[in-house]
């Protein structure tokens, strides 16, 4: 290491890149501590590279931005080029990430508005960086204060007529790098923000989106394989800023935000959306409202028809239990009958006791003309008066049936039939029947379940489905309204980027039309000049692009 380099004291290293060493450095003329870079011995050794480096240098020089490192000096020794830089205190993004993770929703969207809008400054000066990373980000201050470094590879854009316009050498750390970078092609401040996409997808999940165990494997993906779904570790996250990287890292730069201004006014609105929310004022979002009220008309719906099913099913199974009952008492009746004109009261005990085997026959009780027992399944009341047992509530009463009651013993529930004993016409006796309406209760009971079961199942699958179609219109209404909130304030530069195969993809279309159309109206002194020179994007639109001197060219 040298001791010195033109006027200045090198100390310590401090970094170290692929073409180039920093170093802690000491200004003796203005007695301030600098970071000096230097080209490595390879490279300084070839005239390109040295011209480059000196050139790029001079072109980073010419920024002077509160998120971007301040060069302090340019200059050669002894063949040796070095930029003398703004000695930053603090880690970069890279060994932040490394010690504690992904960051928060609500730090990337701070760190990346301000270098939203460094880019944004530097590209309208016509520097092209070509290696944001993580490592290329200091954090300085109270570590949210994001400077951007190492223009050492950065591009200061050329006229339309120089040729290096058309082809570029391949630059740039392979995992950040943009399609048209790995094809070798032109680039322009597109790529940057291309790049500042995987940046902040590397932030959100703590994963670079295209890396592979190869470099050329690594490009590959770039150049071919479409962006993974962003799956932040931050469950916070809005869908907005998810939306927004993915549509960062297009695969054409025309599908991509096409200023950092543009990109920065994005995300202004997202953190005002997410600082909205911290702060209480919350309203209830359309993927909350829909499924809810969808839910709740089908759980109403169901809930109605269900109580129709039931009270069908129930007064179908009580029709089947009385017409049950009924054929019962008759055939009972028919047998004791004889029995009971006969005064064979054994006989007819011994009938009651072999029907009580059916355990459906709760109660079966036989008197005579006088109202006394004389058969019963509770052979403490033979020999007695009958009782009057239809206290409980009448369910029907027949012609020849008499009445049918639900009453409770022991605390079981039952009907009872009760009807009187015909013989030839002639009155002999009462017959009264309890038939257990447990069977009847457990299969409503089922029926109740199967039905309840069916209705949870129908309201949970509305209350997903509807989630999802409201969840996938929220996005591109909030792109709509931001448009048209900037056209109500009389910005006409905004364009939707986001393309859709849908009506939405219409509605953005037209939305872009027409604000193209208000802009042309505002200036229609420039376009018959020809000081604007339309480039070719979607929907029609056009941008321009300012360069260093005033003058414009086509992007």
């Amino acid at each position: 290491m040298p001791g010195r380099i033109g006027r200045y004291e090198l100390g310590q290293e401090i970094g170290r890149g692929n073409m180039a060493t920093v170093y802690r450095a000491f200004d003796p003329r203005l007695q301030r501590q600098v970071a000096i870079k230097l080209l490595r011995p390879r490279f300084a050794r070839d005239e390109h590279y040295r011209r480059d480096f000196l050139t790029e240098a001079h072109a980073a020089g010419r920024l002077s931005h509160a998120g971007i490192v301040t060069i302090h000096d340019v200059g050669e020794s002894d063949g040796t080029p070095f930029i003398a830089m703004e000695l930053l205190e603090g880690r970069t993004l890279q060994q932040r990430v490394s010690t504690e993770g992904p960051l928060p929703a609500g730090e990337v969207v701070d760190i990346s508005l301000q270098l939203a809008r460094a880019l944004d400054y530097a590209h309208s000066r016509g520097v092209v960086h070509r290696d944001v990373k993580a490592d290329n980000v200091m954090l300085t201050g109270d570590g949210f204060e994001p400077k951007l470094t190492d223009f050492g590879i950065a591009r200061l854009r050329q006229p339309e007529s120089h040729p290096d316009t058309t082809e570029e050498t391949v630059v740039g750390t392979p995992n950040y790098m943009a399609p048209e970078q790995v094809a070798g092609r032109a680039v322009d401040g597109r790529a940057d923000l291309y790049a500042l996409g995987v940046l902040m997808y590397f932030l959100l999940s703590g994963r670079l989106p295209f890396a592979r165990d190869t470099t050329v494997a690594t490009l590959d993906s770039i150049a071919h394989d479409p962006a993974p779904t962003l799956r932040p570790r931050d469950g916070r996250t809005p869908s907005a800023l998810i939306e927004l990287v993915h549509t960062l890292m297009a695969k054409a730069p025309v599908d991509r935000y096409q200023t950092g201004a543009e990109l920065a006014d994005e995300l202004a609105q997202i953190k005002r959306e997410m600082e909205s929310v911290s702060r209480g004022r919350w309203r209830m979002p359309l993927s909350v409202r829909w499924p809810a009220a969808m839910g709740l008309v089908v759980a109403l719906t169901l809930v109605v028809g269900s109580a129709i099913v039931y009270h069908q099913q129930r007064s179908a199974m009580t029709e089947l239990v009385f017409d049950y009952g009924a054929s019962m008492v008759d055939t009972i009746a028919a047998d004791a009958a004889e029995d009971l004109l006969l005064g064979d009261h054994v006989a007819v005990q011994a009938m009651v006791l072999d029907i009580q085997r059916n355990r459906q026959m709760a109660y079966l009780r036989i008197s005579d003309r006088g109202g006394n027992v004389i058969a019963s399944s509770q052979p403490g009341e033979v020999g007695r008066a009958q009782e009057e047992l239809l206290a409980g509530e009448t369910l029907a009463e027949r012609e020849g049936l008499g009445r049918v009651a639900r009453y409770a013993d022991d605390g079981a529930e039952r009907f009872l039939f009760q009807a009187p004993v015909v013989y030839r016409d002639q009155h002999i006796g009462e017959l009264a029947l309890g038939i257990s309406s447990e069977p009847l209760t457990n299969a409503l009971r089922v029926s109740v379940l199967a039905m309840a079961s069916l209705m949870v199942a129908t309201v949970l699958t509305v209350l997903a489905g509807t989630w999802v179609l409201s969840w996938r219109l929220r996005f591109p209404l909030r792109l709509l309204g931001r448009g048209l909130d900037k056209v109500a304030v009389g910005d006409f530069s905004h364009r939707i980027r986001k393309h859709r195969r849908d009506e939405f993809g219409e509605l953005f279309t037209r939305y872009n039309m027409m604000v193209e159309s208000l802009e042309a109206r505002r200036r229609p002194s420039r376009r018959q000049k020809g000081g604007d020179k339309p480039v070719d994007g979607r929907g029609g639109g056009t941008r321009r692009l300012h360069i260093a001197g005033g003058s414009e060219r086509r992007r």
